[in-house]
């Protein structure tokens, strides 16, 4: 199995790359959303594979990266800078250091995508920055401190939705189009399993004030391309934040999935496939950078 360990942390980290690097391609990062393994990605990146290289990873403390040997110690913390020193640390150990690269972000992985991909762009090596169902709210519109009750007991909770009938009511509140028995099982064993103080420092650090600020200004200040895709039925993260993206970086690309929820990946994985590889070859290699 494809497995690192990053920095001192001794602490496996389940990577996968498919593809083959074809002339001066970029790189496809993953980044997950919140306790999800990177398995929900397989559809997607078996479609766009023939054609980029791809890489998909599991944070230390979730997916399969709780398969190796390593336990977690009590010092060590997941924070929104921390998942990205984390996928800093796994690009450049795999020898990707000096190639483009395209980031992915779905839902929390949006604000890690986004951190990151900004230091790509101060590099030079920034392909371009997608962002799904990450949407971008002011205090007026959703205060980060009011989910905090929530998260902390949903948490606590999530053991208890491999059950039946809240296995089925944790997927329903996902999707808007069904996405398969496989998936729905991968998706709720993934939440189930996660680290659970894991778990919740990463999606609190996501709930911080300075943090959504600063992922605004993040995205105000990537100047390669932006594609940003909705599902307008999601019921996760509310889609008015990525119509609030579209609004303060007019420039950027928003594309509307009308009957999907949070996992247009799965919902809908042919035209989600479709969307980037025609979005990646609408930027180019290198990324179309703004004046």
């Amino acid at each position: 199995m494809p497995y690192l360990k990053l920095e001192k942390v001794n602490l496996p980290l389940y990577y996968q790359l498919q593809g083959s690097p074809a002339g001066e391609q970029p790189l496809i990062v993953f980044v997950n959303g919140w306790c999800l393994s990177g398995r929900y990605w397989a559809r997607t990146t078996q479609l766009i594979s023939p054609t980029y290289q791809t890489l998909v990873y599991d944070n230390r403390g979730f997916g399969r990266s709780l398969d190796g040997e390593g336990v977690i110690p009590a010092d060590y913390h997941l924070s929104i800078d921390g998942g990205v020193a984390e996928l800093a640390a796994l690009v450049e150990e795999l020898g990707f250091g000096q190639r483009q690269i395209q980031v992915v972000g779905h839902s929390l992985g949006g604000l890690i995508a986004a951190r990151y991909a900004l230091q790509l762009d101060k590099a030079g090596k920034l392909a371009g920055l997608t962002i799904i169902n990450s949407g971008s709210f002011g205090p007026e519109e959703k205060g980060g401190d009011s989910l905090i009750p929530f998260v902390k007991i949903f948490v606590r909770a999530k053991g208890l939705f491999g059950l039946p009938g809240l296995r089925q009511a944790v997927v329903s509140r996902s999707i808007g189009l069904p996405i398969g028995a496989e998936y729905e099982r991968i998706v709720v064993e993934d939440i189930v399993n996660a680290d659970k103080r894991l778990a919740l420092e990463l999606s609190l650090s996501s709930l911080e004030q300075a943090n959504l600020q600063r992922y605004r200004e993040e995205l105000l200040s990537i100047r390669a391309n932006i594609l940003l895709i909705v599902g307008d039925k999601d019921k996760t993260i509310p889609p008015k934040g990525m119509y609030n993206i579209k609004n303060f970086r007019p420039e950027s690309e928003l594309v509307s999935f009308p009957k999907c929820g949070h996992l247009p990946m799965l919902e809908q994985p042919e035209r989600f496939a479709r969307v980037l590889i025609d979005h990646f070859a609408l930027v180019g290699s290198k990324g179309a950078v703004l004046p």
